[in-house]
C-alpha cells in the first residue's frame, strides 16, 4: 500500500484562466474569471508506477498498462509517473486506495489542478512567470521520456506540488468543455456529461506552452498515452 504525500490547500479565490482570452482557456472576452474553491488536499505528486504495480497485485483482473512486462514496470522507471492509463483506470485506483485507507481519494477537479499548479498570484509557470527549462521535464530540454517525479524539485509550485509542468499530462475529474461556465464560480466541476476529459499539465512530449499552469488539453477517455498519468486529490 503506498498512500501519497498530501498537500493542503486552503479555501479562497483565484484567478483562472489566461490574460488575453485565449480561446479554450478562459471564456471569451474574459482575461481571468475568479473561482472560489473549498479547502481540497491534492497529492504532491503523481502516481508512479510503483505505487501502480501495488494497486495491480491486490487487482489482478485489471490490465496493466501495455508497456510493461505483465505486471511489472521497467526497472528504470520505478519512480517514474505510471502512464498509459485510461480515465477508467486512473478512477479504479482511487476507488481501491479509498477503500484501502477508508479516506475519500479522487481525481482532481480541473479547477483545484490549476490553483495547485499557480496559486493566487496567476503565475505564468508553477514557479513563477517565466519559462524555465532546469525546472521541467518538456520538449526543450528533457530526456524524451518520462523521469522520476523528485528529478525537478526547483519546478515545484507555490504549494510545493512537483511535475505541475511537464512529465506527464494528468487526468482531471471534468468532462471538456470549450470555455469555462461563467455562471459557475465556487467549486466548478464541469458538463455533467461529454466526449473527452480534461488533461492538465503538458508532458515530455509538449514545448513550454502547453507547460502553463492555465493550459487546457482534452483527451477521450478510453485513450492509452505514453505521455499521461494522473494524481490524487482529496476533500478536507
Amino acid at each position: 500500500m503506498f498512500e501519497p504525500e498530501m498537500i493542503k490547500i486552503l479555501e479562497g479565490a483565484f484567478a483562472m484562466g489566461t490574460a488575453g482570452g485565449v480561446i479554450n482557456e478562459t471564456p471569451f472576452n474574459t482575461p481571468f474569471h475568479e473561482v472560489y474553491l473549498d479547502r481540497f488536499g491534492i497529492a504532491k505528486y503523481p502516481v508512479t508506477n510503483q505505487q501502480y504495480q501495488a494497486f495491480l497485485k491486490a487487482n489482478p483482473n485489471q490490465p496493466a498498462p501495455q508497456h510493461w512486462n505483465g505486471c511489472t514496470p521497467p526497472t528504470d522507471r520505478i519512480n517514474n509517473p505510471v502512464v498509459n492509463i485510461i480515465w477508467d483506470e486512473a478512477m479504479a485506483y482511487t476507488t481501491w486506495l479509498s477503500q484501502h485507507t477508508e479516506l475519500a481519494y479522487r481525481l482532481p477537479t480541473e479547477a483545484e489542478w490549476e490553483k495547485a499548479a499557480r496559486g493566487t498570484d496567476s503565475r505564468v509557470y508553477p514557479w513563477g512567470m517565466d519559462f524555465d527549462a532546469s525546472k521541467c521535464n518538456t520538449r526543450e530540454d528533457g530526456p524524451g521520456m518520462t523521469t522520476p517525479v523528485n528529478q525537478y524539485p526547483d519546478g515545484a509550485s507555490a504549494y510545493g506540488l512537483i511535475d505541475m509542468a511537464g512529465n506527464v499530462a494528468e487526468w482531471c475529474s471534468d468532462w471538456y468543455q470549450e470555455v469555462h461556465s461563467s455562471s459557475l464560480r465556487r467549486n466548478p466541476t464541469g458538463p455533467s456529461s461529454g466526449e473527452h476529459r480534461i488533461v492538465r499539465g503538458g508532458s515530455w512530449r509538449y514545448s513550454a506552452s502547453a507547460a502553463r499552469c492555465a493550459a487546457r488539453y482534452w483527451c477521450p477517455p478510453e485513450h492509452r498515452r505514453d505521455n499521461t498519468g494522473f494524481r490524487l486529490a482529496k476533500s478536507q
